[in-house]
């Protein structure tokens, strides 16, 4: 299955998603002022520089990391600095294609998406389906100071203590024998074929 999640990382994402404040317990723990309906769902519109599918040569070169990993444990949700729900998930990298994340230990990625703080709705950009035990071949970026810090009068969208972190930017499931599968050779070949990312207009 196809799962497109497009990120703030590498000045590509245009997106903004309006965030509530609250007070009691929605669905996936954000504490809000829920109405105790199940929220509605919402998938946002996503842009982005290079479509991941069709352009994966130059996609791949603004990402940091391509890589499959299992999902291990869903944890906490937060509301970013622009008001969006994401998520910390736990996960244990089984392969490496680019970059050089830890295969021995499991790490914290952060995903957008989840329910807001009133708990009316719940925005999907591909990742709240996410399965504890189940593989998928992600891409990502780490997450700098510098994409932490607040600009001006410009609100940032991560927490300073989120720098560090693996930011996710796209995720398609993968069966346990996933070596040979179309989706994992698509994606090794494209990064075999790497467009070096030099800035948007010198492409």
């Amino acid at each position: 299955m196809k799962k497109i999640y497009i990120t703030l990382l590498a000045m590509f994402l245009i997106l903004a998603v309006v965030g509530c404040s609250s007070s009691a317990k929605s669905p996936d723990g954000v504490t809000g002022t829920g109405t105790g309906k199940v929220p509605e769902r919402i998938t946002p519109e996503q842009c982005w520089a290079y479509d991941p599918y069709n352009q994966t040569e130059k996609y791949l070169g603004l990402m940091g990391n391509l890589f499959v990993a299992e999902v291990v444990k869903k944890e906490e949700t937060f509301i970013n600095g622009i008001g969006t729900p994401c998520r910390k998930i736990r996960v244990k990298v089984a392969e490496n294609i680019k970059g050089d994340l830890s295969t021995d230990k499991e790490i914290v990625v952060i995903v957008e998406g989840g329910v807001t703080a009133d708990g009316k709705f719940e925005y999907d950009y591909g990742f709240n389906d996410w399965k504890e035990g189940k593989l998928y071949i992600m891409t990502g970026g780490i997450l700098s100071e510098k994409d932490v810090e607040v600009e001006k009068d410009i609100p940032n969208a991560w927490p300073p203590e989120t720098a560090g972190y693996l930011i996710v930017g796209l995720s398609i499931e993968l069966p346990k024998d996933y070596k040979g599968t179309e989706f994992y050779e698509k994606w090794v070949k494209a990064y075999e074929n790497e467009v070096p990312f030099k800035g948007f207009g010198d492409e």
